[in-house]
């Protein structure tokens, strides 16, 4: 293997990545700009399609490591698969991590006002627009808010 060479790896839990070798040490081997591996069948051809997307959203240039006893097999790439990674990261970063980024910015807005937000009117809030999927004969006084800490739904 040498540094800049496109690679794979397959993961002991099955996942694929390929990426560009920056380095192998301290029994990892880090890879820049990864991208996972995806086949995904077209519901109207049936046939199997391979997509890659970034493994992980993170600087451009930083090398991300995968411990050695984490990975099953690692190989360099045909010359077809080298092209088809590289247009994937182009085709990724001009369409559809704008789209990813623009999503995660209005999630995190109505999460920072929803956060900002006194706990009491968050409640009065829920149960307002819990109203039109009540039950007539259920009663408000029945349902319960539980806010689960590291989570982002409410039960």
């Amino acid at each position: 293997m040498v540094t800049g060479e496109v690679i794979h790896l397959r993961l002991i839990n099955a996942d694929e990545i390929i990426g560009e070798l920056d380095k192998v040490e301290d029994e990892k081997v880090y890879l820049r700009r990864p991208m996972i591996v995806d086949e995904r069948e077209d519901p109207k051809t049936r046939s199997v399609n391979i997509i890659l997307t970034r493994y992980v959203l993170c600087d451009k240039k930083a090398s991300i490591p995968f411990k050695a006893e984490h990975i099953v097999t690692n190989t360099g790439v045909l010359p077809e698969i080298s092209e088809f990674y590289f247009n994937s990261l182009e085709y990724n970063e001009r369409f559809l991590e704008p789209q990813i980024i623009g999503d995660i910015e209005k999630v995190n807005h109505s999460m920072r006002e929803f956060l900002d937000e006194d706990s009491e009117v968050i409640a009065h809030k829920i149960l307002d627009a819990l109203d039109h999927l009540q039950d007539p004969k259920d009663s408000k006084d029945d349902l319960k808010i539980v806010m689960v800490p590291s989570s982002n739904t409410i039960h």
